[in-house]
Formats: structure tokens, C-alpha cells, sequence
């Protein structure tokens, strides 16, 4: 096509060879069908065309244009857009020459556009018929439902990908224009979509992936609209989300024959025939010589750049055949043409590594780095070799990354065993690299000399020093880390670890500060420990004026709790090691104060409900028990409230969630304000909350019932929203409705309900008749 993104783009059609009566007698082909029937051989002749088509796909920004004329559809190479007036219906002059690809096609067309075509009708395809090429360059459609739906990177940014799935597997769909097209909308949708047939090929011009080419909106039908939008679909557990794969695969199982070219035992395998090379995915041990003849039965698939079977079974012929590696340059092998092939390459070693399980090392082949691996075992190991060396390499070409358009970005040259690299010329050791390294280690040798005997026996005892003071910190350490982890009360814990490190660093005192920010510190830290000069809560014995250390504690975000500090004499100065050591002090301090911190906040998450701060219902089922544990030996009342917050869903369904939410918090600051610090407000609901409260009579059930029931009697002002709220409230008391939780919480529960149906202008009904009712 002359252009790799044509290239890339470039769906072809399928050759069949051996058709009579090509052309007419000037040697100008004049119909789709005429060029189709080209053998491979004739069309890469350049044979003259002269065609009136129309035009069913056209994209400037991309030099792409498909035609269509009563005999079939064709894929047209630009090299600059012919004219930017062109669009899709207008019937066209074509003057060009054929050129063999996938399918024979146009190239250097000279174009004239006749006036307004006529489109041919779109028929139904499925995937079998779209992967078999046979309505390549064909006006389709298909039905499906949208899996993915996304803005195509392209020069004029309307482009719109599809990714739709049909009976069979998944089809790409390209819409040139998005204008009027919602793309989250079509997600999980059921549609029907109209476009030109067309695909994505690897190097070897094999079809991996069909594509259909649409133009707008209206080459696209929704058919029936997705159940749930995206951003409406619960929330799934990353440890949950491989549950939910569910696939029908109905492949069938093919055999392919050819000379085994590399083979490593339940892994892969790859074999070779007539030029073309398939690798293979196998769990088989069976011991195959390279060149054997094998059969390999298994089930199609692909890995981007070329097709492979998975899951296959080997079944040795009894036949060798010879494979000779074909030796090719960085250009030849990075087209992807040699992909899964048996190749030699000749470049220079630029690097090389040696691990436990495989050997690799980096060449540099027409200027251009070429990884090389080879796996390794107590047979197969690289022998060193120098930077510079030229060697021949031969192994499977693997292509490791590929463009959206399936064109090769990389590769990897995988070996067979050692004796696959050759030692063309061995690199020359004598190189101004070398010698520079020489002269500079003879002058390091020389100075080292020199001074060693002085500085042996200092560094020596400093050494011996420093190692003794590591080994304290780290057995400090480490106590202090089991401390930290144990039920110490903080306050103490801080002691100890400032303490242990003030042995250690002498003539220092450790001090910390905590900014009041650090506001949910643990029920060891009082009142008394704030400094009232500064506001912080303060764990030294003594604050001397020298700082001679300080550090900053942070939280898990990085923000700033407190400072941690080491204070002396004045004109002190600490060495490295012992900076080293305060340096452990002080994060062992805010890893302590951070897991404190932690503790509370995950315990106080468990208890409360987000959304209002209150109570949940957990920790309200805790507060009851107890409550009703206490009753029982002390003999006191306990009363059970329930609130149910009237036409919540009308205010959600008419005002949006946000205005619920405040809903609901403004109720729950109306509630608590009216309740004792005593007793127990829980949210245990979306809309429902349950009052857990001791009392002396059962009059002051009754008063409760009324002064929550006053909470609604204002209005709710929420950001603009005016809300005239009410709630139906339950009642019961321990002992006279129940003795034990289960049975007060049904009591309530019911009782709610019939004071909802008295708000609704319902015959009173007593909690015993709703239940009753409710039964039967």
C-alpha cells in the first residue's frame, strides 16, 4: 500500500487461482470480479484497471476507501486523499494497477467522481464467514451485544471502537464518525451494525482479527438497550472477579502436520512445512528430536501475531525431514513475515546474563538491540562471552508486541540449545576502554598500597565500633517491634522505645510532639499531657533548648502527626551512626503511633455507620445485649425504639441520592440531640433506626416515643430542599414485650408498623393484630 497504517488496515481478499476468462481482450480489468479471479502471480504483475464502482467506506485522515460494483468489493490503496469532497455513495472512475496482498487490490488509483451510486444492500454475515475472508471488502451486517465501547485514537479524533460479540467470537467494529453516538450507553446493548468487512493481518498477511468499517450513527441499530449501565453494576471483589468468567468455547479440534523446529516438553512446541510456521501449547513429556515429523491435534487460537494451537497432543509420524534455519536481516524479521519461523541472525553482543533458569543476553543487529534467550538447564547453558564479540544466532523468531493495526513493534529470538550461537569473530580485548580502566587500576593499586598500611588498624576498630552499635539498634529493634505489636499501652510503649535509644546514643534526650491533628490518639494520652503553650500533646520527661536531631511523623498519607526530636547539650554533634540510630528510633515511634492510630480507626469503621457517624446495627445488637444482660440482674427496664422514616424512597426517587444522604444526616443529628448520652442511637437501615435506652416506668417508653417523634415536627432544609418529614415509631420494653433481643425487636418492629397504618388513616390496629395479619 506504501504506507504501514494502510498496510495495517489493508483487508484484502482471498485469490482463487485457476479461473478462466480474466479481463477482455484490451488487457484492462474492468470488474471486481474480473480481479479477484487474478491469480497471486498475475495480480503482483500490476495489471491495469479500469472500474466505476461505489464507494461504501471512505476515510481520508487514514488513505482508505473500499468500492463496491455489482460484482462484488474491493479495497482501494491511496497514498494521499484523492479528494477531500469524496463520500460514501458517490459512484467513481478508477484507473489503477492490481497488487497481491491478502486479496488482490488497487493501488495508485487516479479517481473521478460521476455523480451520486447507488449502495449495495448489507448482508447478514456470521463469524465463521467473517474469519473465512469470504466477504472481504463486503457491505455486512451483524448482530450482537457490545462489549467494550471507546474513542479510537486517530488523525481527527471522531473515531469510535467496537468491540461486539457475535455467535462465534468477538468483531471490531470502527465507526468514522461518533457524532450523535453515546458510547457508554452501548455497552452491554444489543445491536445491529452495518459496515464493510475487513480485518487485522500479521506480517504473513494472515487474517487475525475481523473488522468491520462503518461511516456514522446510522450504520449503527440498538436493538435492545443493556439491562444495567456500567457505573450502576455492584461492586465485585478483586479475590471474586475471576468467578465470574463464564465461557462456551464450541472450536473444533483440527490436525495440522510438519517438522518439529523447537520443543520444550509441556510447554510448547513449534513445527515448519512448506515454509509457513505454527506454534503450539502442550502438556505433553514425550522425548521429540528437532526435525521429527509430528502430528499436532488441537484447538485453533491466536496470540496477536500469528495463529497457534492450545491444548495439543503430539503424535510422532516416524518421519524426519531437515529444516535449515533461513538467514535473515532485523528488517526481515521485525515485518512479523518470519513470525514462530526458524531464522539466523548475525550481530555483536552487546550485554548478556546468566540466571538459575535462563540464559539471555542483547545484540545489536543492524544497529538495532535484539533480545536473545535461551532456558537453561544442567545440559543447556551459554558459554561467557565478550562485549563486542559477532556471533550467529539461530532459534524461533517470537513476535512480542504489535500495534492496534497488527503491524510487529518486537521480537524475541528464542534458542534451542547452546550450540545455536556461533563465534563469528571473537571481540579484540585491547580497546582505549580497556586500557583507560588499565591505567586508572594501576593508579587506585598504587594509592590504596600507599595508604593502607596507615588507616588498616583505625578503620579496622572503627569498623568493629560500628558493627557493635548495628547490632544494639537491631536488637532493639526487634524487642521494640514485638512491643509494638503487643496490648502495651501507648504511652508506655513511647517510653520505652525513647529510653532503649537514650542508652544507646549517649548525652541525648528523645522527645515527641504530637500536633493535635493526632486527635483520635489512644485512652492512654490525657488531657494533662497537652502543652498549653503549644497545643500538642506532649510524651518527654524534659525539653532541653539544643535539638541535635528531629524527624517528622506522618500518618499513612503523609501528613504531618508530629515531630520526633533527640535534644543535648549545647555545641553536641551526633556521628553517622548514631544519626543511624535515631533515625531507627523514630520510625519505630511513628510505626507505633501509626498502628495505634490504625487500630482505632478500623475499630470505630466497624461500628458505625459511614453515612450519619452513628451507631450500626452491630454494634447496637452488642449495646442491647448488654443492656438486657444488666436488666436482668439489676431488674431495670429496657426499651427498644424503632424508627422508620416515612416516604424516604419519594424524597431519593424525586430529589436524587445526594439530597437522601442529607436527608437522613440532618435526621440523625435531630434524633441524637434528642436521646441521653446513655442510651444507644443506631442506624440499622437504609431509612430505619432503633433507640436502645434504660428506663424507670414505662411512662418514659411513652415520653420517648414522643419527643423522637418531635424530631420531625420542622421542616428539613437540605441545600434548597424543603422536606416536610415524618416517621412511623415502634416501641417495646424489656420485660413486658419480650426477654430477649430477637423477641423486643419484633415487638418494636411490629408496633412501627401499626402506628405506620394509623398514620394512614388506617383502623388502629395493636402490634398483636399486624402480627397476626402479617402471618396470615
Amino acid at each position: 500500500m506504501g504506507l504501514g497504517i494502510a498496510l495495517a488496515l489493508l483487508p484484502g481478499a482471498i485469490c482463487r487461482s485457476g479461473a478462466q476468462g480474466i479481463g477482455r481482450p484490451d488487457g484492462v480489468l474492468h470488474t471486481v470480479r474480473e480481479i479477484e479471479q487474478l491469480p497471486p502471480a498475475e495480480a503482483a504483475k500490476g495489471l491495469p484497471v479500469h472500474l466505476t464502482a461505489t464507494i461504501t467506506y471512505y476515510e481520508p485522515g487514514r488513505y482508505t476507501m473500499f468500492v463496491a460494483d455489482p460484482t462484488g468489493g474491493i479495497y482501494v490503496g491511496l497514498v494521499t486523499p484523492e479528494a477531500q469532497g469524496m463520500r460514501r455513495g458517490d459512484l467513481i472512475e478508477i484507473a489503477g494497477i492490481t497488487n497481491k496482498s491478502y486479496k488482490t487490490t488497487v493501488i495508485k488509483p487516479h479517481i473521478r467522481v460521476l455523480g451520486p451510486g447507488s449502495l449495495p444492500a448489507a448482508k447478514a454475515a456470521g463469524f465463521r464467514e467473517l474469519m473465512s475472508g469470504d466477504d472481504d471488502c463486503q457491505l455486512v451486517k451483524i448482530r450482537g451485544t457490545v462489549r467494550s465501547a471507546s474513542i479510537k485514537k486517530d488523525p481527527s479524533g471522531k473515531m469510535a471502537q467496537l468491540e461486539i460479540q457475535i455467535p462465534g467470537g468477538l468483531v471490531r467494529a470502527y465507526i468514522e464518525d461518533r457524532e450523535g453516538v453515546d458510547l457508554t450507553d452501548l455497552i452491554d446493548a444489543e445491536v445491529e451494525f452495518s459496515g464493510v468487512a475487513g480485518g487485522i493481518f500479521n506480517g504473513r498477511k494472515q487474517l487475525m482479527q475481523t473488522v468491520l468499517y462503518g461511516t456514522n450513527k446510522g450504520d449503527l441499530m440498538v436493538l435492545r438497550p443493556a439491562k444495567v449501565r456500567p457505573r450502576q453494576l455492584p461492586w465485585t471483589a478483586i479475590d471474586d472477579v475471576l468467578q465470574t468468567r463464564y465461557v462456551e468455547d464450541r472450536s473444533e479440534r483440527v490436525r495440522v502436520r510438519g517438522a518439529v523446529t523447537f520443543y520444550e516438553p509441556a510447554n510448547s512446541i513449534v513445527i515448519q512445512h512448506d515454509g509457513e510456521s505454527l506454534l503450539a501449547q502442550t502438556h505433553d513429556l514425550e522425548s521429540i528430536a528437532l526435525g521429527q515429523v509430528v502430528d499436532l491435534v488441537g484447538f485453533a487460537d491466536g496470540n496477536g501475531s500469528g495463529p497457534m494451537l492450545d491444548e495439543a497432543q503430539i503424535f510422532p509420524t516416524g518421519e524426519f525431514e531437515t529444516v535449515m534455519p533461513r538467514p535473515v536481516s532485523y528488517e526481515d524479521a521485525i515485518t512479523g513475515l518470519y513470525s514462530e519461523g526458524l531464522v539466523t541472525l548475525e550481530g555483536k553482543v552487546l550485554s548478556e546474563l546468566h540466571g538459575e533458569v535462563s540464559d539471555s543476553m542483547v545484540i545489536t543487529v543492524d544497529e538495532h538491540p535484539v533480545n536473545v534467550l535461551l532456558w537453561t538447564s544442567d545440559r543447556l547453558r551459554l558459554q561467557p562471552l565478550a562485549v563486542g564479540t559477532v556471533v550467529k544466532v539461530t532459534g524461533i523468531c517470537h513476535i512480542t508486541k504489535t500495534d492496534p493495526w497488527g503491524n510487529s513493534v518486537s521480537f524475541l529470538l528464542e534458542m534451542r540449545e547452546a550450540g545455536d550461537v556461533t563465534v563469528v569473530r571473537v571481540a579484540s580485548w585491547w580497546t582505549v576502554l580497556h586500557l583507560l580502566l588499565l591505567l586508572l587500576a594501576l593508579l587506585v593499586v598504587s594509592l590504596t598500597v600507599t595508604g593502607w598500611a596507615l588507616a588498616l588498624r583505625r578503620r579496622v576498630t572503627a569498623q568493629a565500633e560500628r558493627i557493635q552499635q548495628s547490632m544494639a539498634v537491631e536488637r532493639e529493634r526487634g524487642r521494640l517491634l514485638e512491643a509494638i505489636n503487643s496490648q502495651m499501652p501507648l504511652t508506655e510503649l513511647m517510653e520505652d522505645i525513647c529510653g532503649s535509644f537514650e542508652e544507646l546514643v549517649a548525652e541525648v534526650t528523645c522527645s515527641y510532639d504530637l500536633l493535635e491533628s493526632c486527635c483520635d490518639l489512644s485512652e492512654d494520652w490525657t488531657v494533662e499531657h497537652r502543652a498549653p503553650d503549644a497545643g500538642v500533646a506532649r510524651g518527654s520527661i524534659e525539653v532541653r533548648r539544643t535539638p541535635v536531631f528531629e524527624a517528622m511523623m506522618t500518618d499513612t498519607t503523609g501528613a504531618a502527626i508530629g515531630v520526633f526530636r533527640a535534644v543535648g547539650s549545647a555545641g553536641r554533634k551526633i556521628s553517622a551512626e548514631e544519626r543511624e540510630a535515631l533515625t531507627v528510633c523514630a520510625s519505630l515511634a511513628n510505626i507505633a503511633l501509626n498502628q495505634r492510630r490504625l487500630f482505632e480507626r478500623l475499630n470505630f469503621t466497624s461500628t458505625h455507620d459511614p453515612l450519619t457517624g452513628l451507631p450500626n446495627r452491630r454494634l447496637s445488637d452488642l449495646r442491647l445485649d448488654e443492656a438486657l444482660r444488666d436488666a436482668k440482674v439489676s431488674g431495670r427496664l429496657v426499651g427498644v425504639v424503632y424508627i422508620d422514616v416515612d416516604h424516604f424512597k419519594q424524597v431519593n426517587d424525586v430529589h436524587g441520592h445526594k439530597t437522601g444522604d442529607l436527608y437522613l444526616q440532618a435526621i440523625s443529628e435531630r434524633l441524637n440531640g434528642k436521646v441521653r448520652s446513655s442510651d444507644l442511637l443506631a442506624r440499622i437501615g437504609g431509612d430505619e433506626f432503633m433507640l436502645t435506652a434504660t428506663l424507670r416506668t414505662h411512662e418514659d417508653a411513652e415520653m420517648y416515643r414522643q419527643r423522637l417523634k418531635s424530631s420531625f415536627e420542622e421542616r428539613f432544609h437540605l441545600e434548597g430542599v424543603v422536606v416536610d418529614g415524618s416517621a412511623s415509631i415502634g416501641l417495646a420494653v424489656f420485660p413486658v414485650h419480650g426477654t430477649t433481643a430477637e423477641e423486643l425487636q419484633r415487638h418494636a418492629d411490629l408496633d412501627m408498623y401499626a402506628a405506620k397504618e394509623r398514620r394512614h388513616s388506617v383502623p388502629r390496629r395493636s402490634a398483636v393484630e399486624v402480627e397476626q395479619r402479617l402471618v396470615s
